[in-house]
């Protein structure tokens, strides 16, 4: 359960339920592609709320998510709890010191990704979803399909040398800003459904 925990909240940092692709909640404005990106790349401190799911073949774990990110500061704080609000993992990031605590047990490094992949054997992308969750890439080899809107549906990417797959499913306007509030991130038999109940910036 805590190498679980840990890996669920990593790779993410980022949906519960089953989501149909296809049904994407059209904006009625139109988005300029490169306009939006420049703008959201601004858009670096922010903070959401909403449930995180993680599924494999034989298995599959939800609970609730609440993410602060400050990009420029280098910091973050994440909780995850479950439905009855009890707190199952927390995690504070500065620079590059990163504590996560879980089970009553504290871990400590200065590589998130490193620190992930030591306590769960995993590869995860935690600072390409920094970048993926606004839906805009987080290498210069992503690349995005949009909509008619010209707003992201696929984003696909090579990241450490692995596919993954980030479908958007549902956006919502905010402050003028068009944010995915559904996706799902797939690499392999492992899929994160993402469901975002708050944006906040």
């Amino acid at each position: 359960m805590r190498y679980f925990l840990l890996f669920l909240l990593i790779s993410l940092q980022l949906l519960t339920g089953c989501v149909n692709q296809h049904a994407i909640k059209q904006p009625n404005v139109l988005t300029n592609t490169d306009s939006r990106e420049q703008t959201l790349k601004t858009l670096s401190q922010w903070r959401i709320a909403g449930k995180i799911a993680f599924i494999q073949t034989d298995k599959r774990e939800s609970a609730n998510l609440h993410w602060s990110v400050d990009q420029e500061a280098q910091q973050q704080s994440l909780r995850m709890t479950t439905y009855l609000g009890i707190n199952v993992l927390s995690l504070e990031q500065e620079n590059e010191l990163t504590t996560i605590e879980v089970d009553g047990e504290s871990y400590q490094g200065d590589d998130l990704e490193l620190l992930v992949w030591r306590l769960t054997g995993f590869t995860l992308p935690t600072k390409a979803i920094q970048y993926w969750i606004k839906g805009i890439p987080f290498l210069p080899s992503d690349s995005i399909e949009t909509n008619e809107q010209n707003l992201p549906v696929i984003l696909s990417s090579e990241y450490d040398n692995q596919a993954w797959t980030v479908r958007y499913q549902q956006y919502k306007t905010i402050k003028g800003h068009q944010l995915a509030t559904k996706m799902t991130i797939k690499q392999d038999q492992l899929t994160i459904k993402l469901a975002i109940n708050r944006w906040e910036f």
